[in-house]
């Protein structure tokens, strides 16, 4: 007993330890094919859609019926005997009645089977792009979520930072009013704005918050630590191939979306031949067996065995005009799957451009807040030079300080943003990869590394 309960401690730690490091971005995906609610719904339409191809193609297949029958029957009959009636014979008889039957039927012209099965066939096709869809979908939802943590927890260090800043300020400004060389205002314009940090401090906290819990929906349980952002690791390239048209023409070949609007054209056609198809006869082939012993009062104690093979053809006349009418709806919905198809053609293209020329703009960006960071350090250890010289304020340093953080701020959104764009322009032209996550997560590392 006492081993069991070691055991089962032990056990926990464990857990505890596997779940105590940081969660990395190729994990968070992992766990999330596994529990996502939207990417277990599209599997299991998938499946539903792939089973309705194996109904439709049932169709083809013979058909084969068994029906059987034994039970006992009770007939009181009465006779005349005469040519008036006046006289009558009355006889009472029981007896036992079996009937077995056999039927195999073989459809030999459906025109309704065979659209019915190209249209099954073209939705499961549909299914597996719209599979195809969600996992890309699932792919940028997981990194938003993940850079928004990251996002987050950067914005509550500068706020930590700033928050520091302003208690010197303030306490500086106190101590000048002490000295009869400043003034209250100073001190109320000081206090105002440490309460305005804190207030955004709290702000940042809330959407650190959020972040988790929306990266939690995902993922199945709570990612208290991730991985942070390694800047050296961070590539500088842009888009490969460079040119926005090879991008479109990904786009247009790749893009799950538009592959499932291409399959909702074909979806849409078959309807129009299963309509048309009710004005087409049928041709089934039909084979049966019968055995039946005293079937009814006529043929008391008789036996038949009879075996039957042909041809059945069904021509349809007149249904009061619903054919037509559910030809011309068919119709429609082409000619619309055709106006749905073209509108997500050009969806799809303008998200291409608009990803990829933010990613040429903020490599640009980038590059220019970069130099800002760099440039508001230089002018940092300036001022701080300065102020151990006499020459500057404790206040000047400050206010150099605030500037840097400020400056390593925006640096720090831009790089979120370019990652991020760079996984919707992939995710446009439906190229968004496994291996793409996995190299952004190499982009990544403990914070204490």
């Amino acid at each position: 007993m006492r081993i069991l309960f070691l055991s089962f401690h032990l056990f926990l730690l464990c857990s505890s330890l596997a779940y105590a490091k940081e969660l990395s971005l190729i994990e968070a995906f992992h766990e999330a094919l596994h529990f996502d609610m939207s990417m277990q719904s599209a599997k299991k339409d998938n499946e539903i859609q792939h089973a309705e191809v194996d109904k439709s193609s049932a169709l083809f297949y013979p058909q084969a019926r068994l029906l059987m029958y034994q039970g006992r029957s009770f007939t009181d009959s009465t006779t005349p005997t005469t040519f008036s009636g006046s006289a009558t014979t009355s006889l009472y008889r029981k007896y036992d009645s079996k009937n077995y039957g056999f039927t195999v039927r073989q459809s030999l012209f459906n025109k309704s089977n065979y659209a019915a099965f190209n249209q099954a066939r073209e939705a499961a096709y549909k299914s597996d792009a719209i599979l195809q869809k969600e996992n890309l979908d699932l792919m940028a939802r997981i990194c938003g979520s993940y850079l928004d943590i990251l996002m987050a927890l950067d914005n509550i260090e500068y706020s930590e930072m700033q928050k520091f800043n302003m208690e010197v300020q303030l306490q500086s400004a106190e101590e000048r009013y002490k000295n009869g060389v400043g003034t209250i205002t100073e001190i109320n314009e000081a206090n105002a704005n440490l309460e305005s940090v804190v207030a955004k401090k709290l702000e940042w906290d809330n959407t650190l918050e959020y972040s988790r819990r929306i990266l939690e929906t995902y993922i199945g349980r709570y990612p208290t630590d991730v991985l942070r952002l390694n800047s050296q690791k961070l590539p500088k390239e842009k888009p490969n191939p460079p040119n926005i048209e090879s991008w479109i023409n990904f786009s247009l070949e790749k893009n799950p979306e538009i592959i499932a609007a291409q399959h909702d054209i074909e979806i849409a056609a078959a309807e129009i031949d299963k309509s048309i198809a009710g004005h087409y006869p049928t041709l089934d082939l039909v084979a049966s067996k019968s055995f039946t012993d005293s079937q009814n009062d006529y043929t008391i104690g008789s036996r038949y065995n009879t075996n039957a093979i042909g041809l059945q053809l069904e021509v349809p006349i007149y249904y009061g005009g619903y054919v037509e009418a559910n030809t011309k709806s068919s119709i429609a919905r082409l000619e619309q799957s055709k106006y749905e198809f073209l509108k997500k053609q050009l969806e799809i293209r303008s998200n291409v451009r608009k990803y990829f020329h933010e990613i040429i703009n903020g490599l640009s960006r980038l590059d220019a807040f970069e130099k800002v960071v760099a440039s508001n350090e230089i002018a940092l250890t300036g001022t701080i030079k300065g102020f151990e010289a006499g020459f500057r304020t404790n206040i000047e340093v400050l206010n150099a300080q605030e500037k840097l953080y400020m400056s390593k701020h925006d640096l720090s959104k831009e790089r979120y943003t370019l990652i991020y764009n760079r996984i919707l322009l992939k995710q446009s032209a439906g190229t968004l990869s496994e291996q793409d996550i996995q190299e952004i997560s190499g982009w990544l590392s403990a914070k204490n590394s």
